[in-house]
């Protein structure tokens, strides 16, 4: 490396930390705390009121429900000074919300965790509903009429749960990992992360789709069921649409095995499809450039179509 290179970044760097030292300089000599709005704190908060329904708007915060202890609902709050979380029930419903009251220099020292735990009396409520936009989502042994999750970056765990009506889980940032699930309707997004759902039972509509993640289901059964993949492999294992399954992938591959439906459609641009179904099919194959094996077999109609890439079929029974 030239000496004038090492020079300019010696120069540089003085620079850089110079500058640095002056900003820190200034913001104290303005009278703006360099620290202080990140301070911890934990707080209880005391729900007195009756109610059925639960409605939660934080900003930045992991979310966690749990069966309360006792024969009082409770909310643990860890937060930070300036912003922090209140609640209170109005008309039935539990509001809970983050107060935001930092000034534009509080973010630039801001490293504070926070989270909420909500203790629930009741296994059973109309309707849950959850807006977060950083933040953790973890809730397990309820049910719920409906169940509304919104989440722009966090992950979402899932256990035990039953929904009688519709459900909905919306990521854009953030894996899910649901396990033993039971509703109505159930409408999966997430626009960037992994997708594992397990021993899920539907009574209608599966909707799940990705832009760039992957897609597990494990033990799987509704009367329809379509799977959209933009980027990322779809793998099945005993998945069972009573009437019809789509699956749909730009880039990935669909990898299946002992799953069903009584008609089928498989389409991939770049991928692979290989897998089994546990009854026969009327197979109708297609692809651009690559090797295709299937069994000569009867039964619904079972349609697969790839731009590039291997089809490997076979039935069960």
């Amino acid at each position: 490396m030239k000496a004038t290179t090492i020079i300019a970044i010696i120069a540089g760097s003085a620079l850089l930390v110079g500058g640095g030292t002056m900003l820190g300089l200034a913001i104290a000599k303005k009278g703006f705390p360099l620290s202080g709005s990140s301070k911890k704190y934990e707080h209880r908060i005391d729900i007195s009121e009756e109610f059925t329904k639960v409605n939660i708007d934080s900003s930045t915060a992991d979310i966690e429900f749990k069966k309360s202890d006792s024969d009082k609902c409770y909310i643990d709050c860890v937060d930070v000074e300036k912003q922090y979380h209140e609640a209170k029930v109005n008309e039935g419903v539990l509001k809970v919300n983050q107060v935001d009251n930092r000034k534009w220099y509080d973010h630039l020292f801001d490293f504070g965790k926070r989270s909420i735990t909500v203790y629930l009396t009741s296994d059973t409520y109309d309707e849950m509903k959850i807006h977060v936009s950083t933040g953790d989502i973890k809730c397990s042994e309820f049910k719920f009429g409906s169940f509304e999750v919104e989440a722009s970056t966090g992950n979402l765990t899932l256990e035990n749960i039953e929904v009688t009506n519709i459900s909905s889980f919306k990521t854009s940032t953030g894996n899910h990992h649901v396990k033993n699930l039971l509703s109505n309707e159930l409408t999966i997004k997430a626009s960037t992360g992994d997708i594992s759902y397990e021993n899920v039972g539907v009574s209608k509509t599966l909707l799940a789709e990705t832009s760039t993640g992957k897609h597990k289901y494990d033990h799987v059964k509704a009367e329809n069921i379509e799977l959209i993949a933009d980027t990322g492999d779809v793998k099945m294992n005993d998945l069972v649409a009573e009437q019809h399954l789509s699956v749909k992938t730009s880039t990935g591959d669909v990898i299946f095995s002992d799953c069903d439906a009584s008609t089928v459609n498989i389409k991939t641009s770049t991928g692979d499809v290989k897998g089994s179904f546990v009854t026969g099919k009327n197979f109708q194959v297609k692809t651009s450039t690559g090797k295709v094996s299937y069994p000569t077999s009867s039964g619904g109609l079972c349609q697969v179509e790839t731009s590039t890439g291997d089809v490997t079929l076979e039935v069960r029974s």
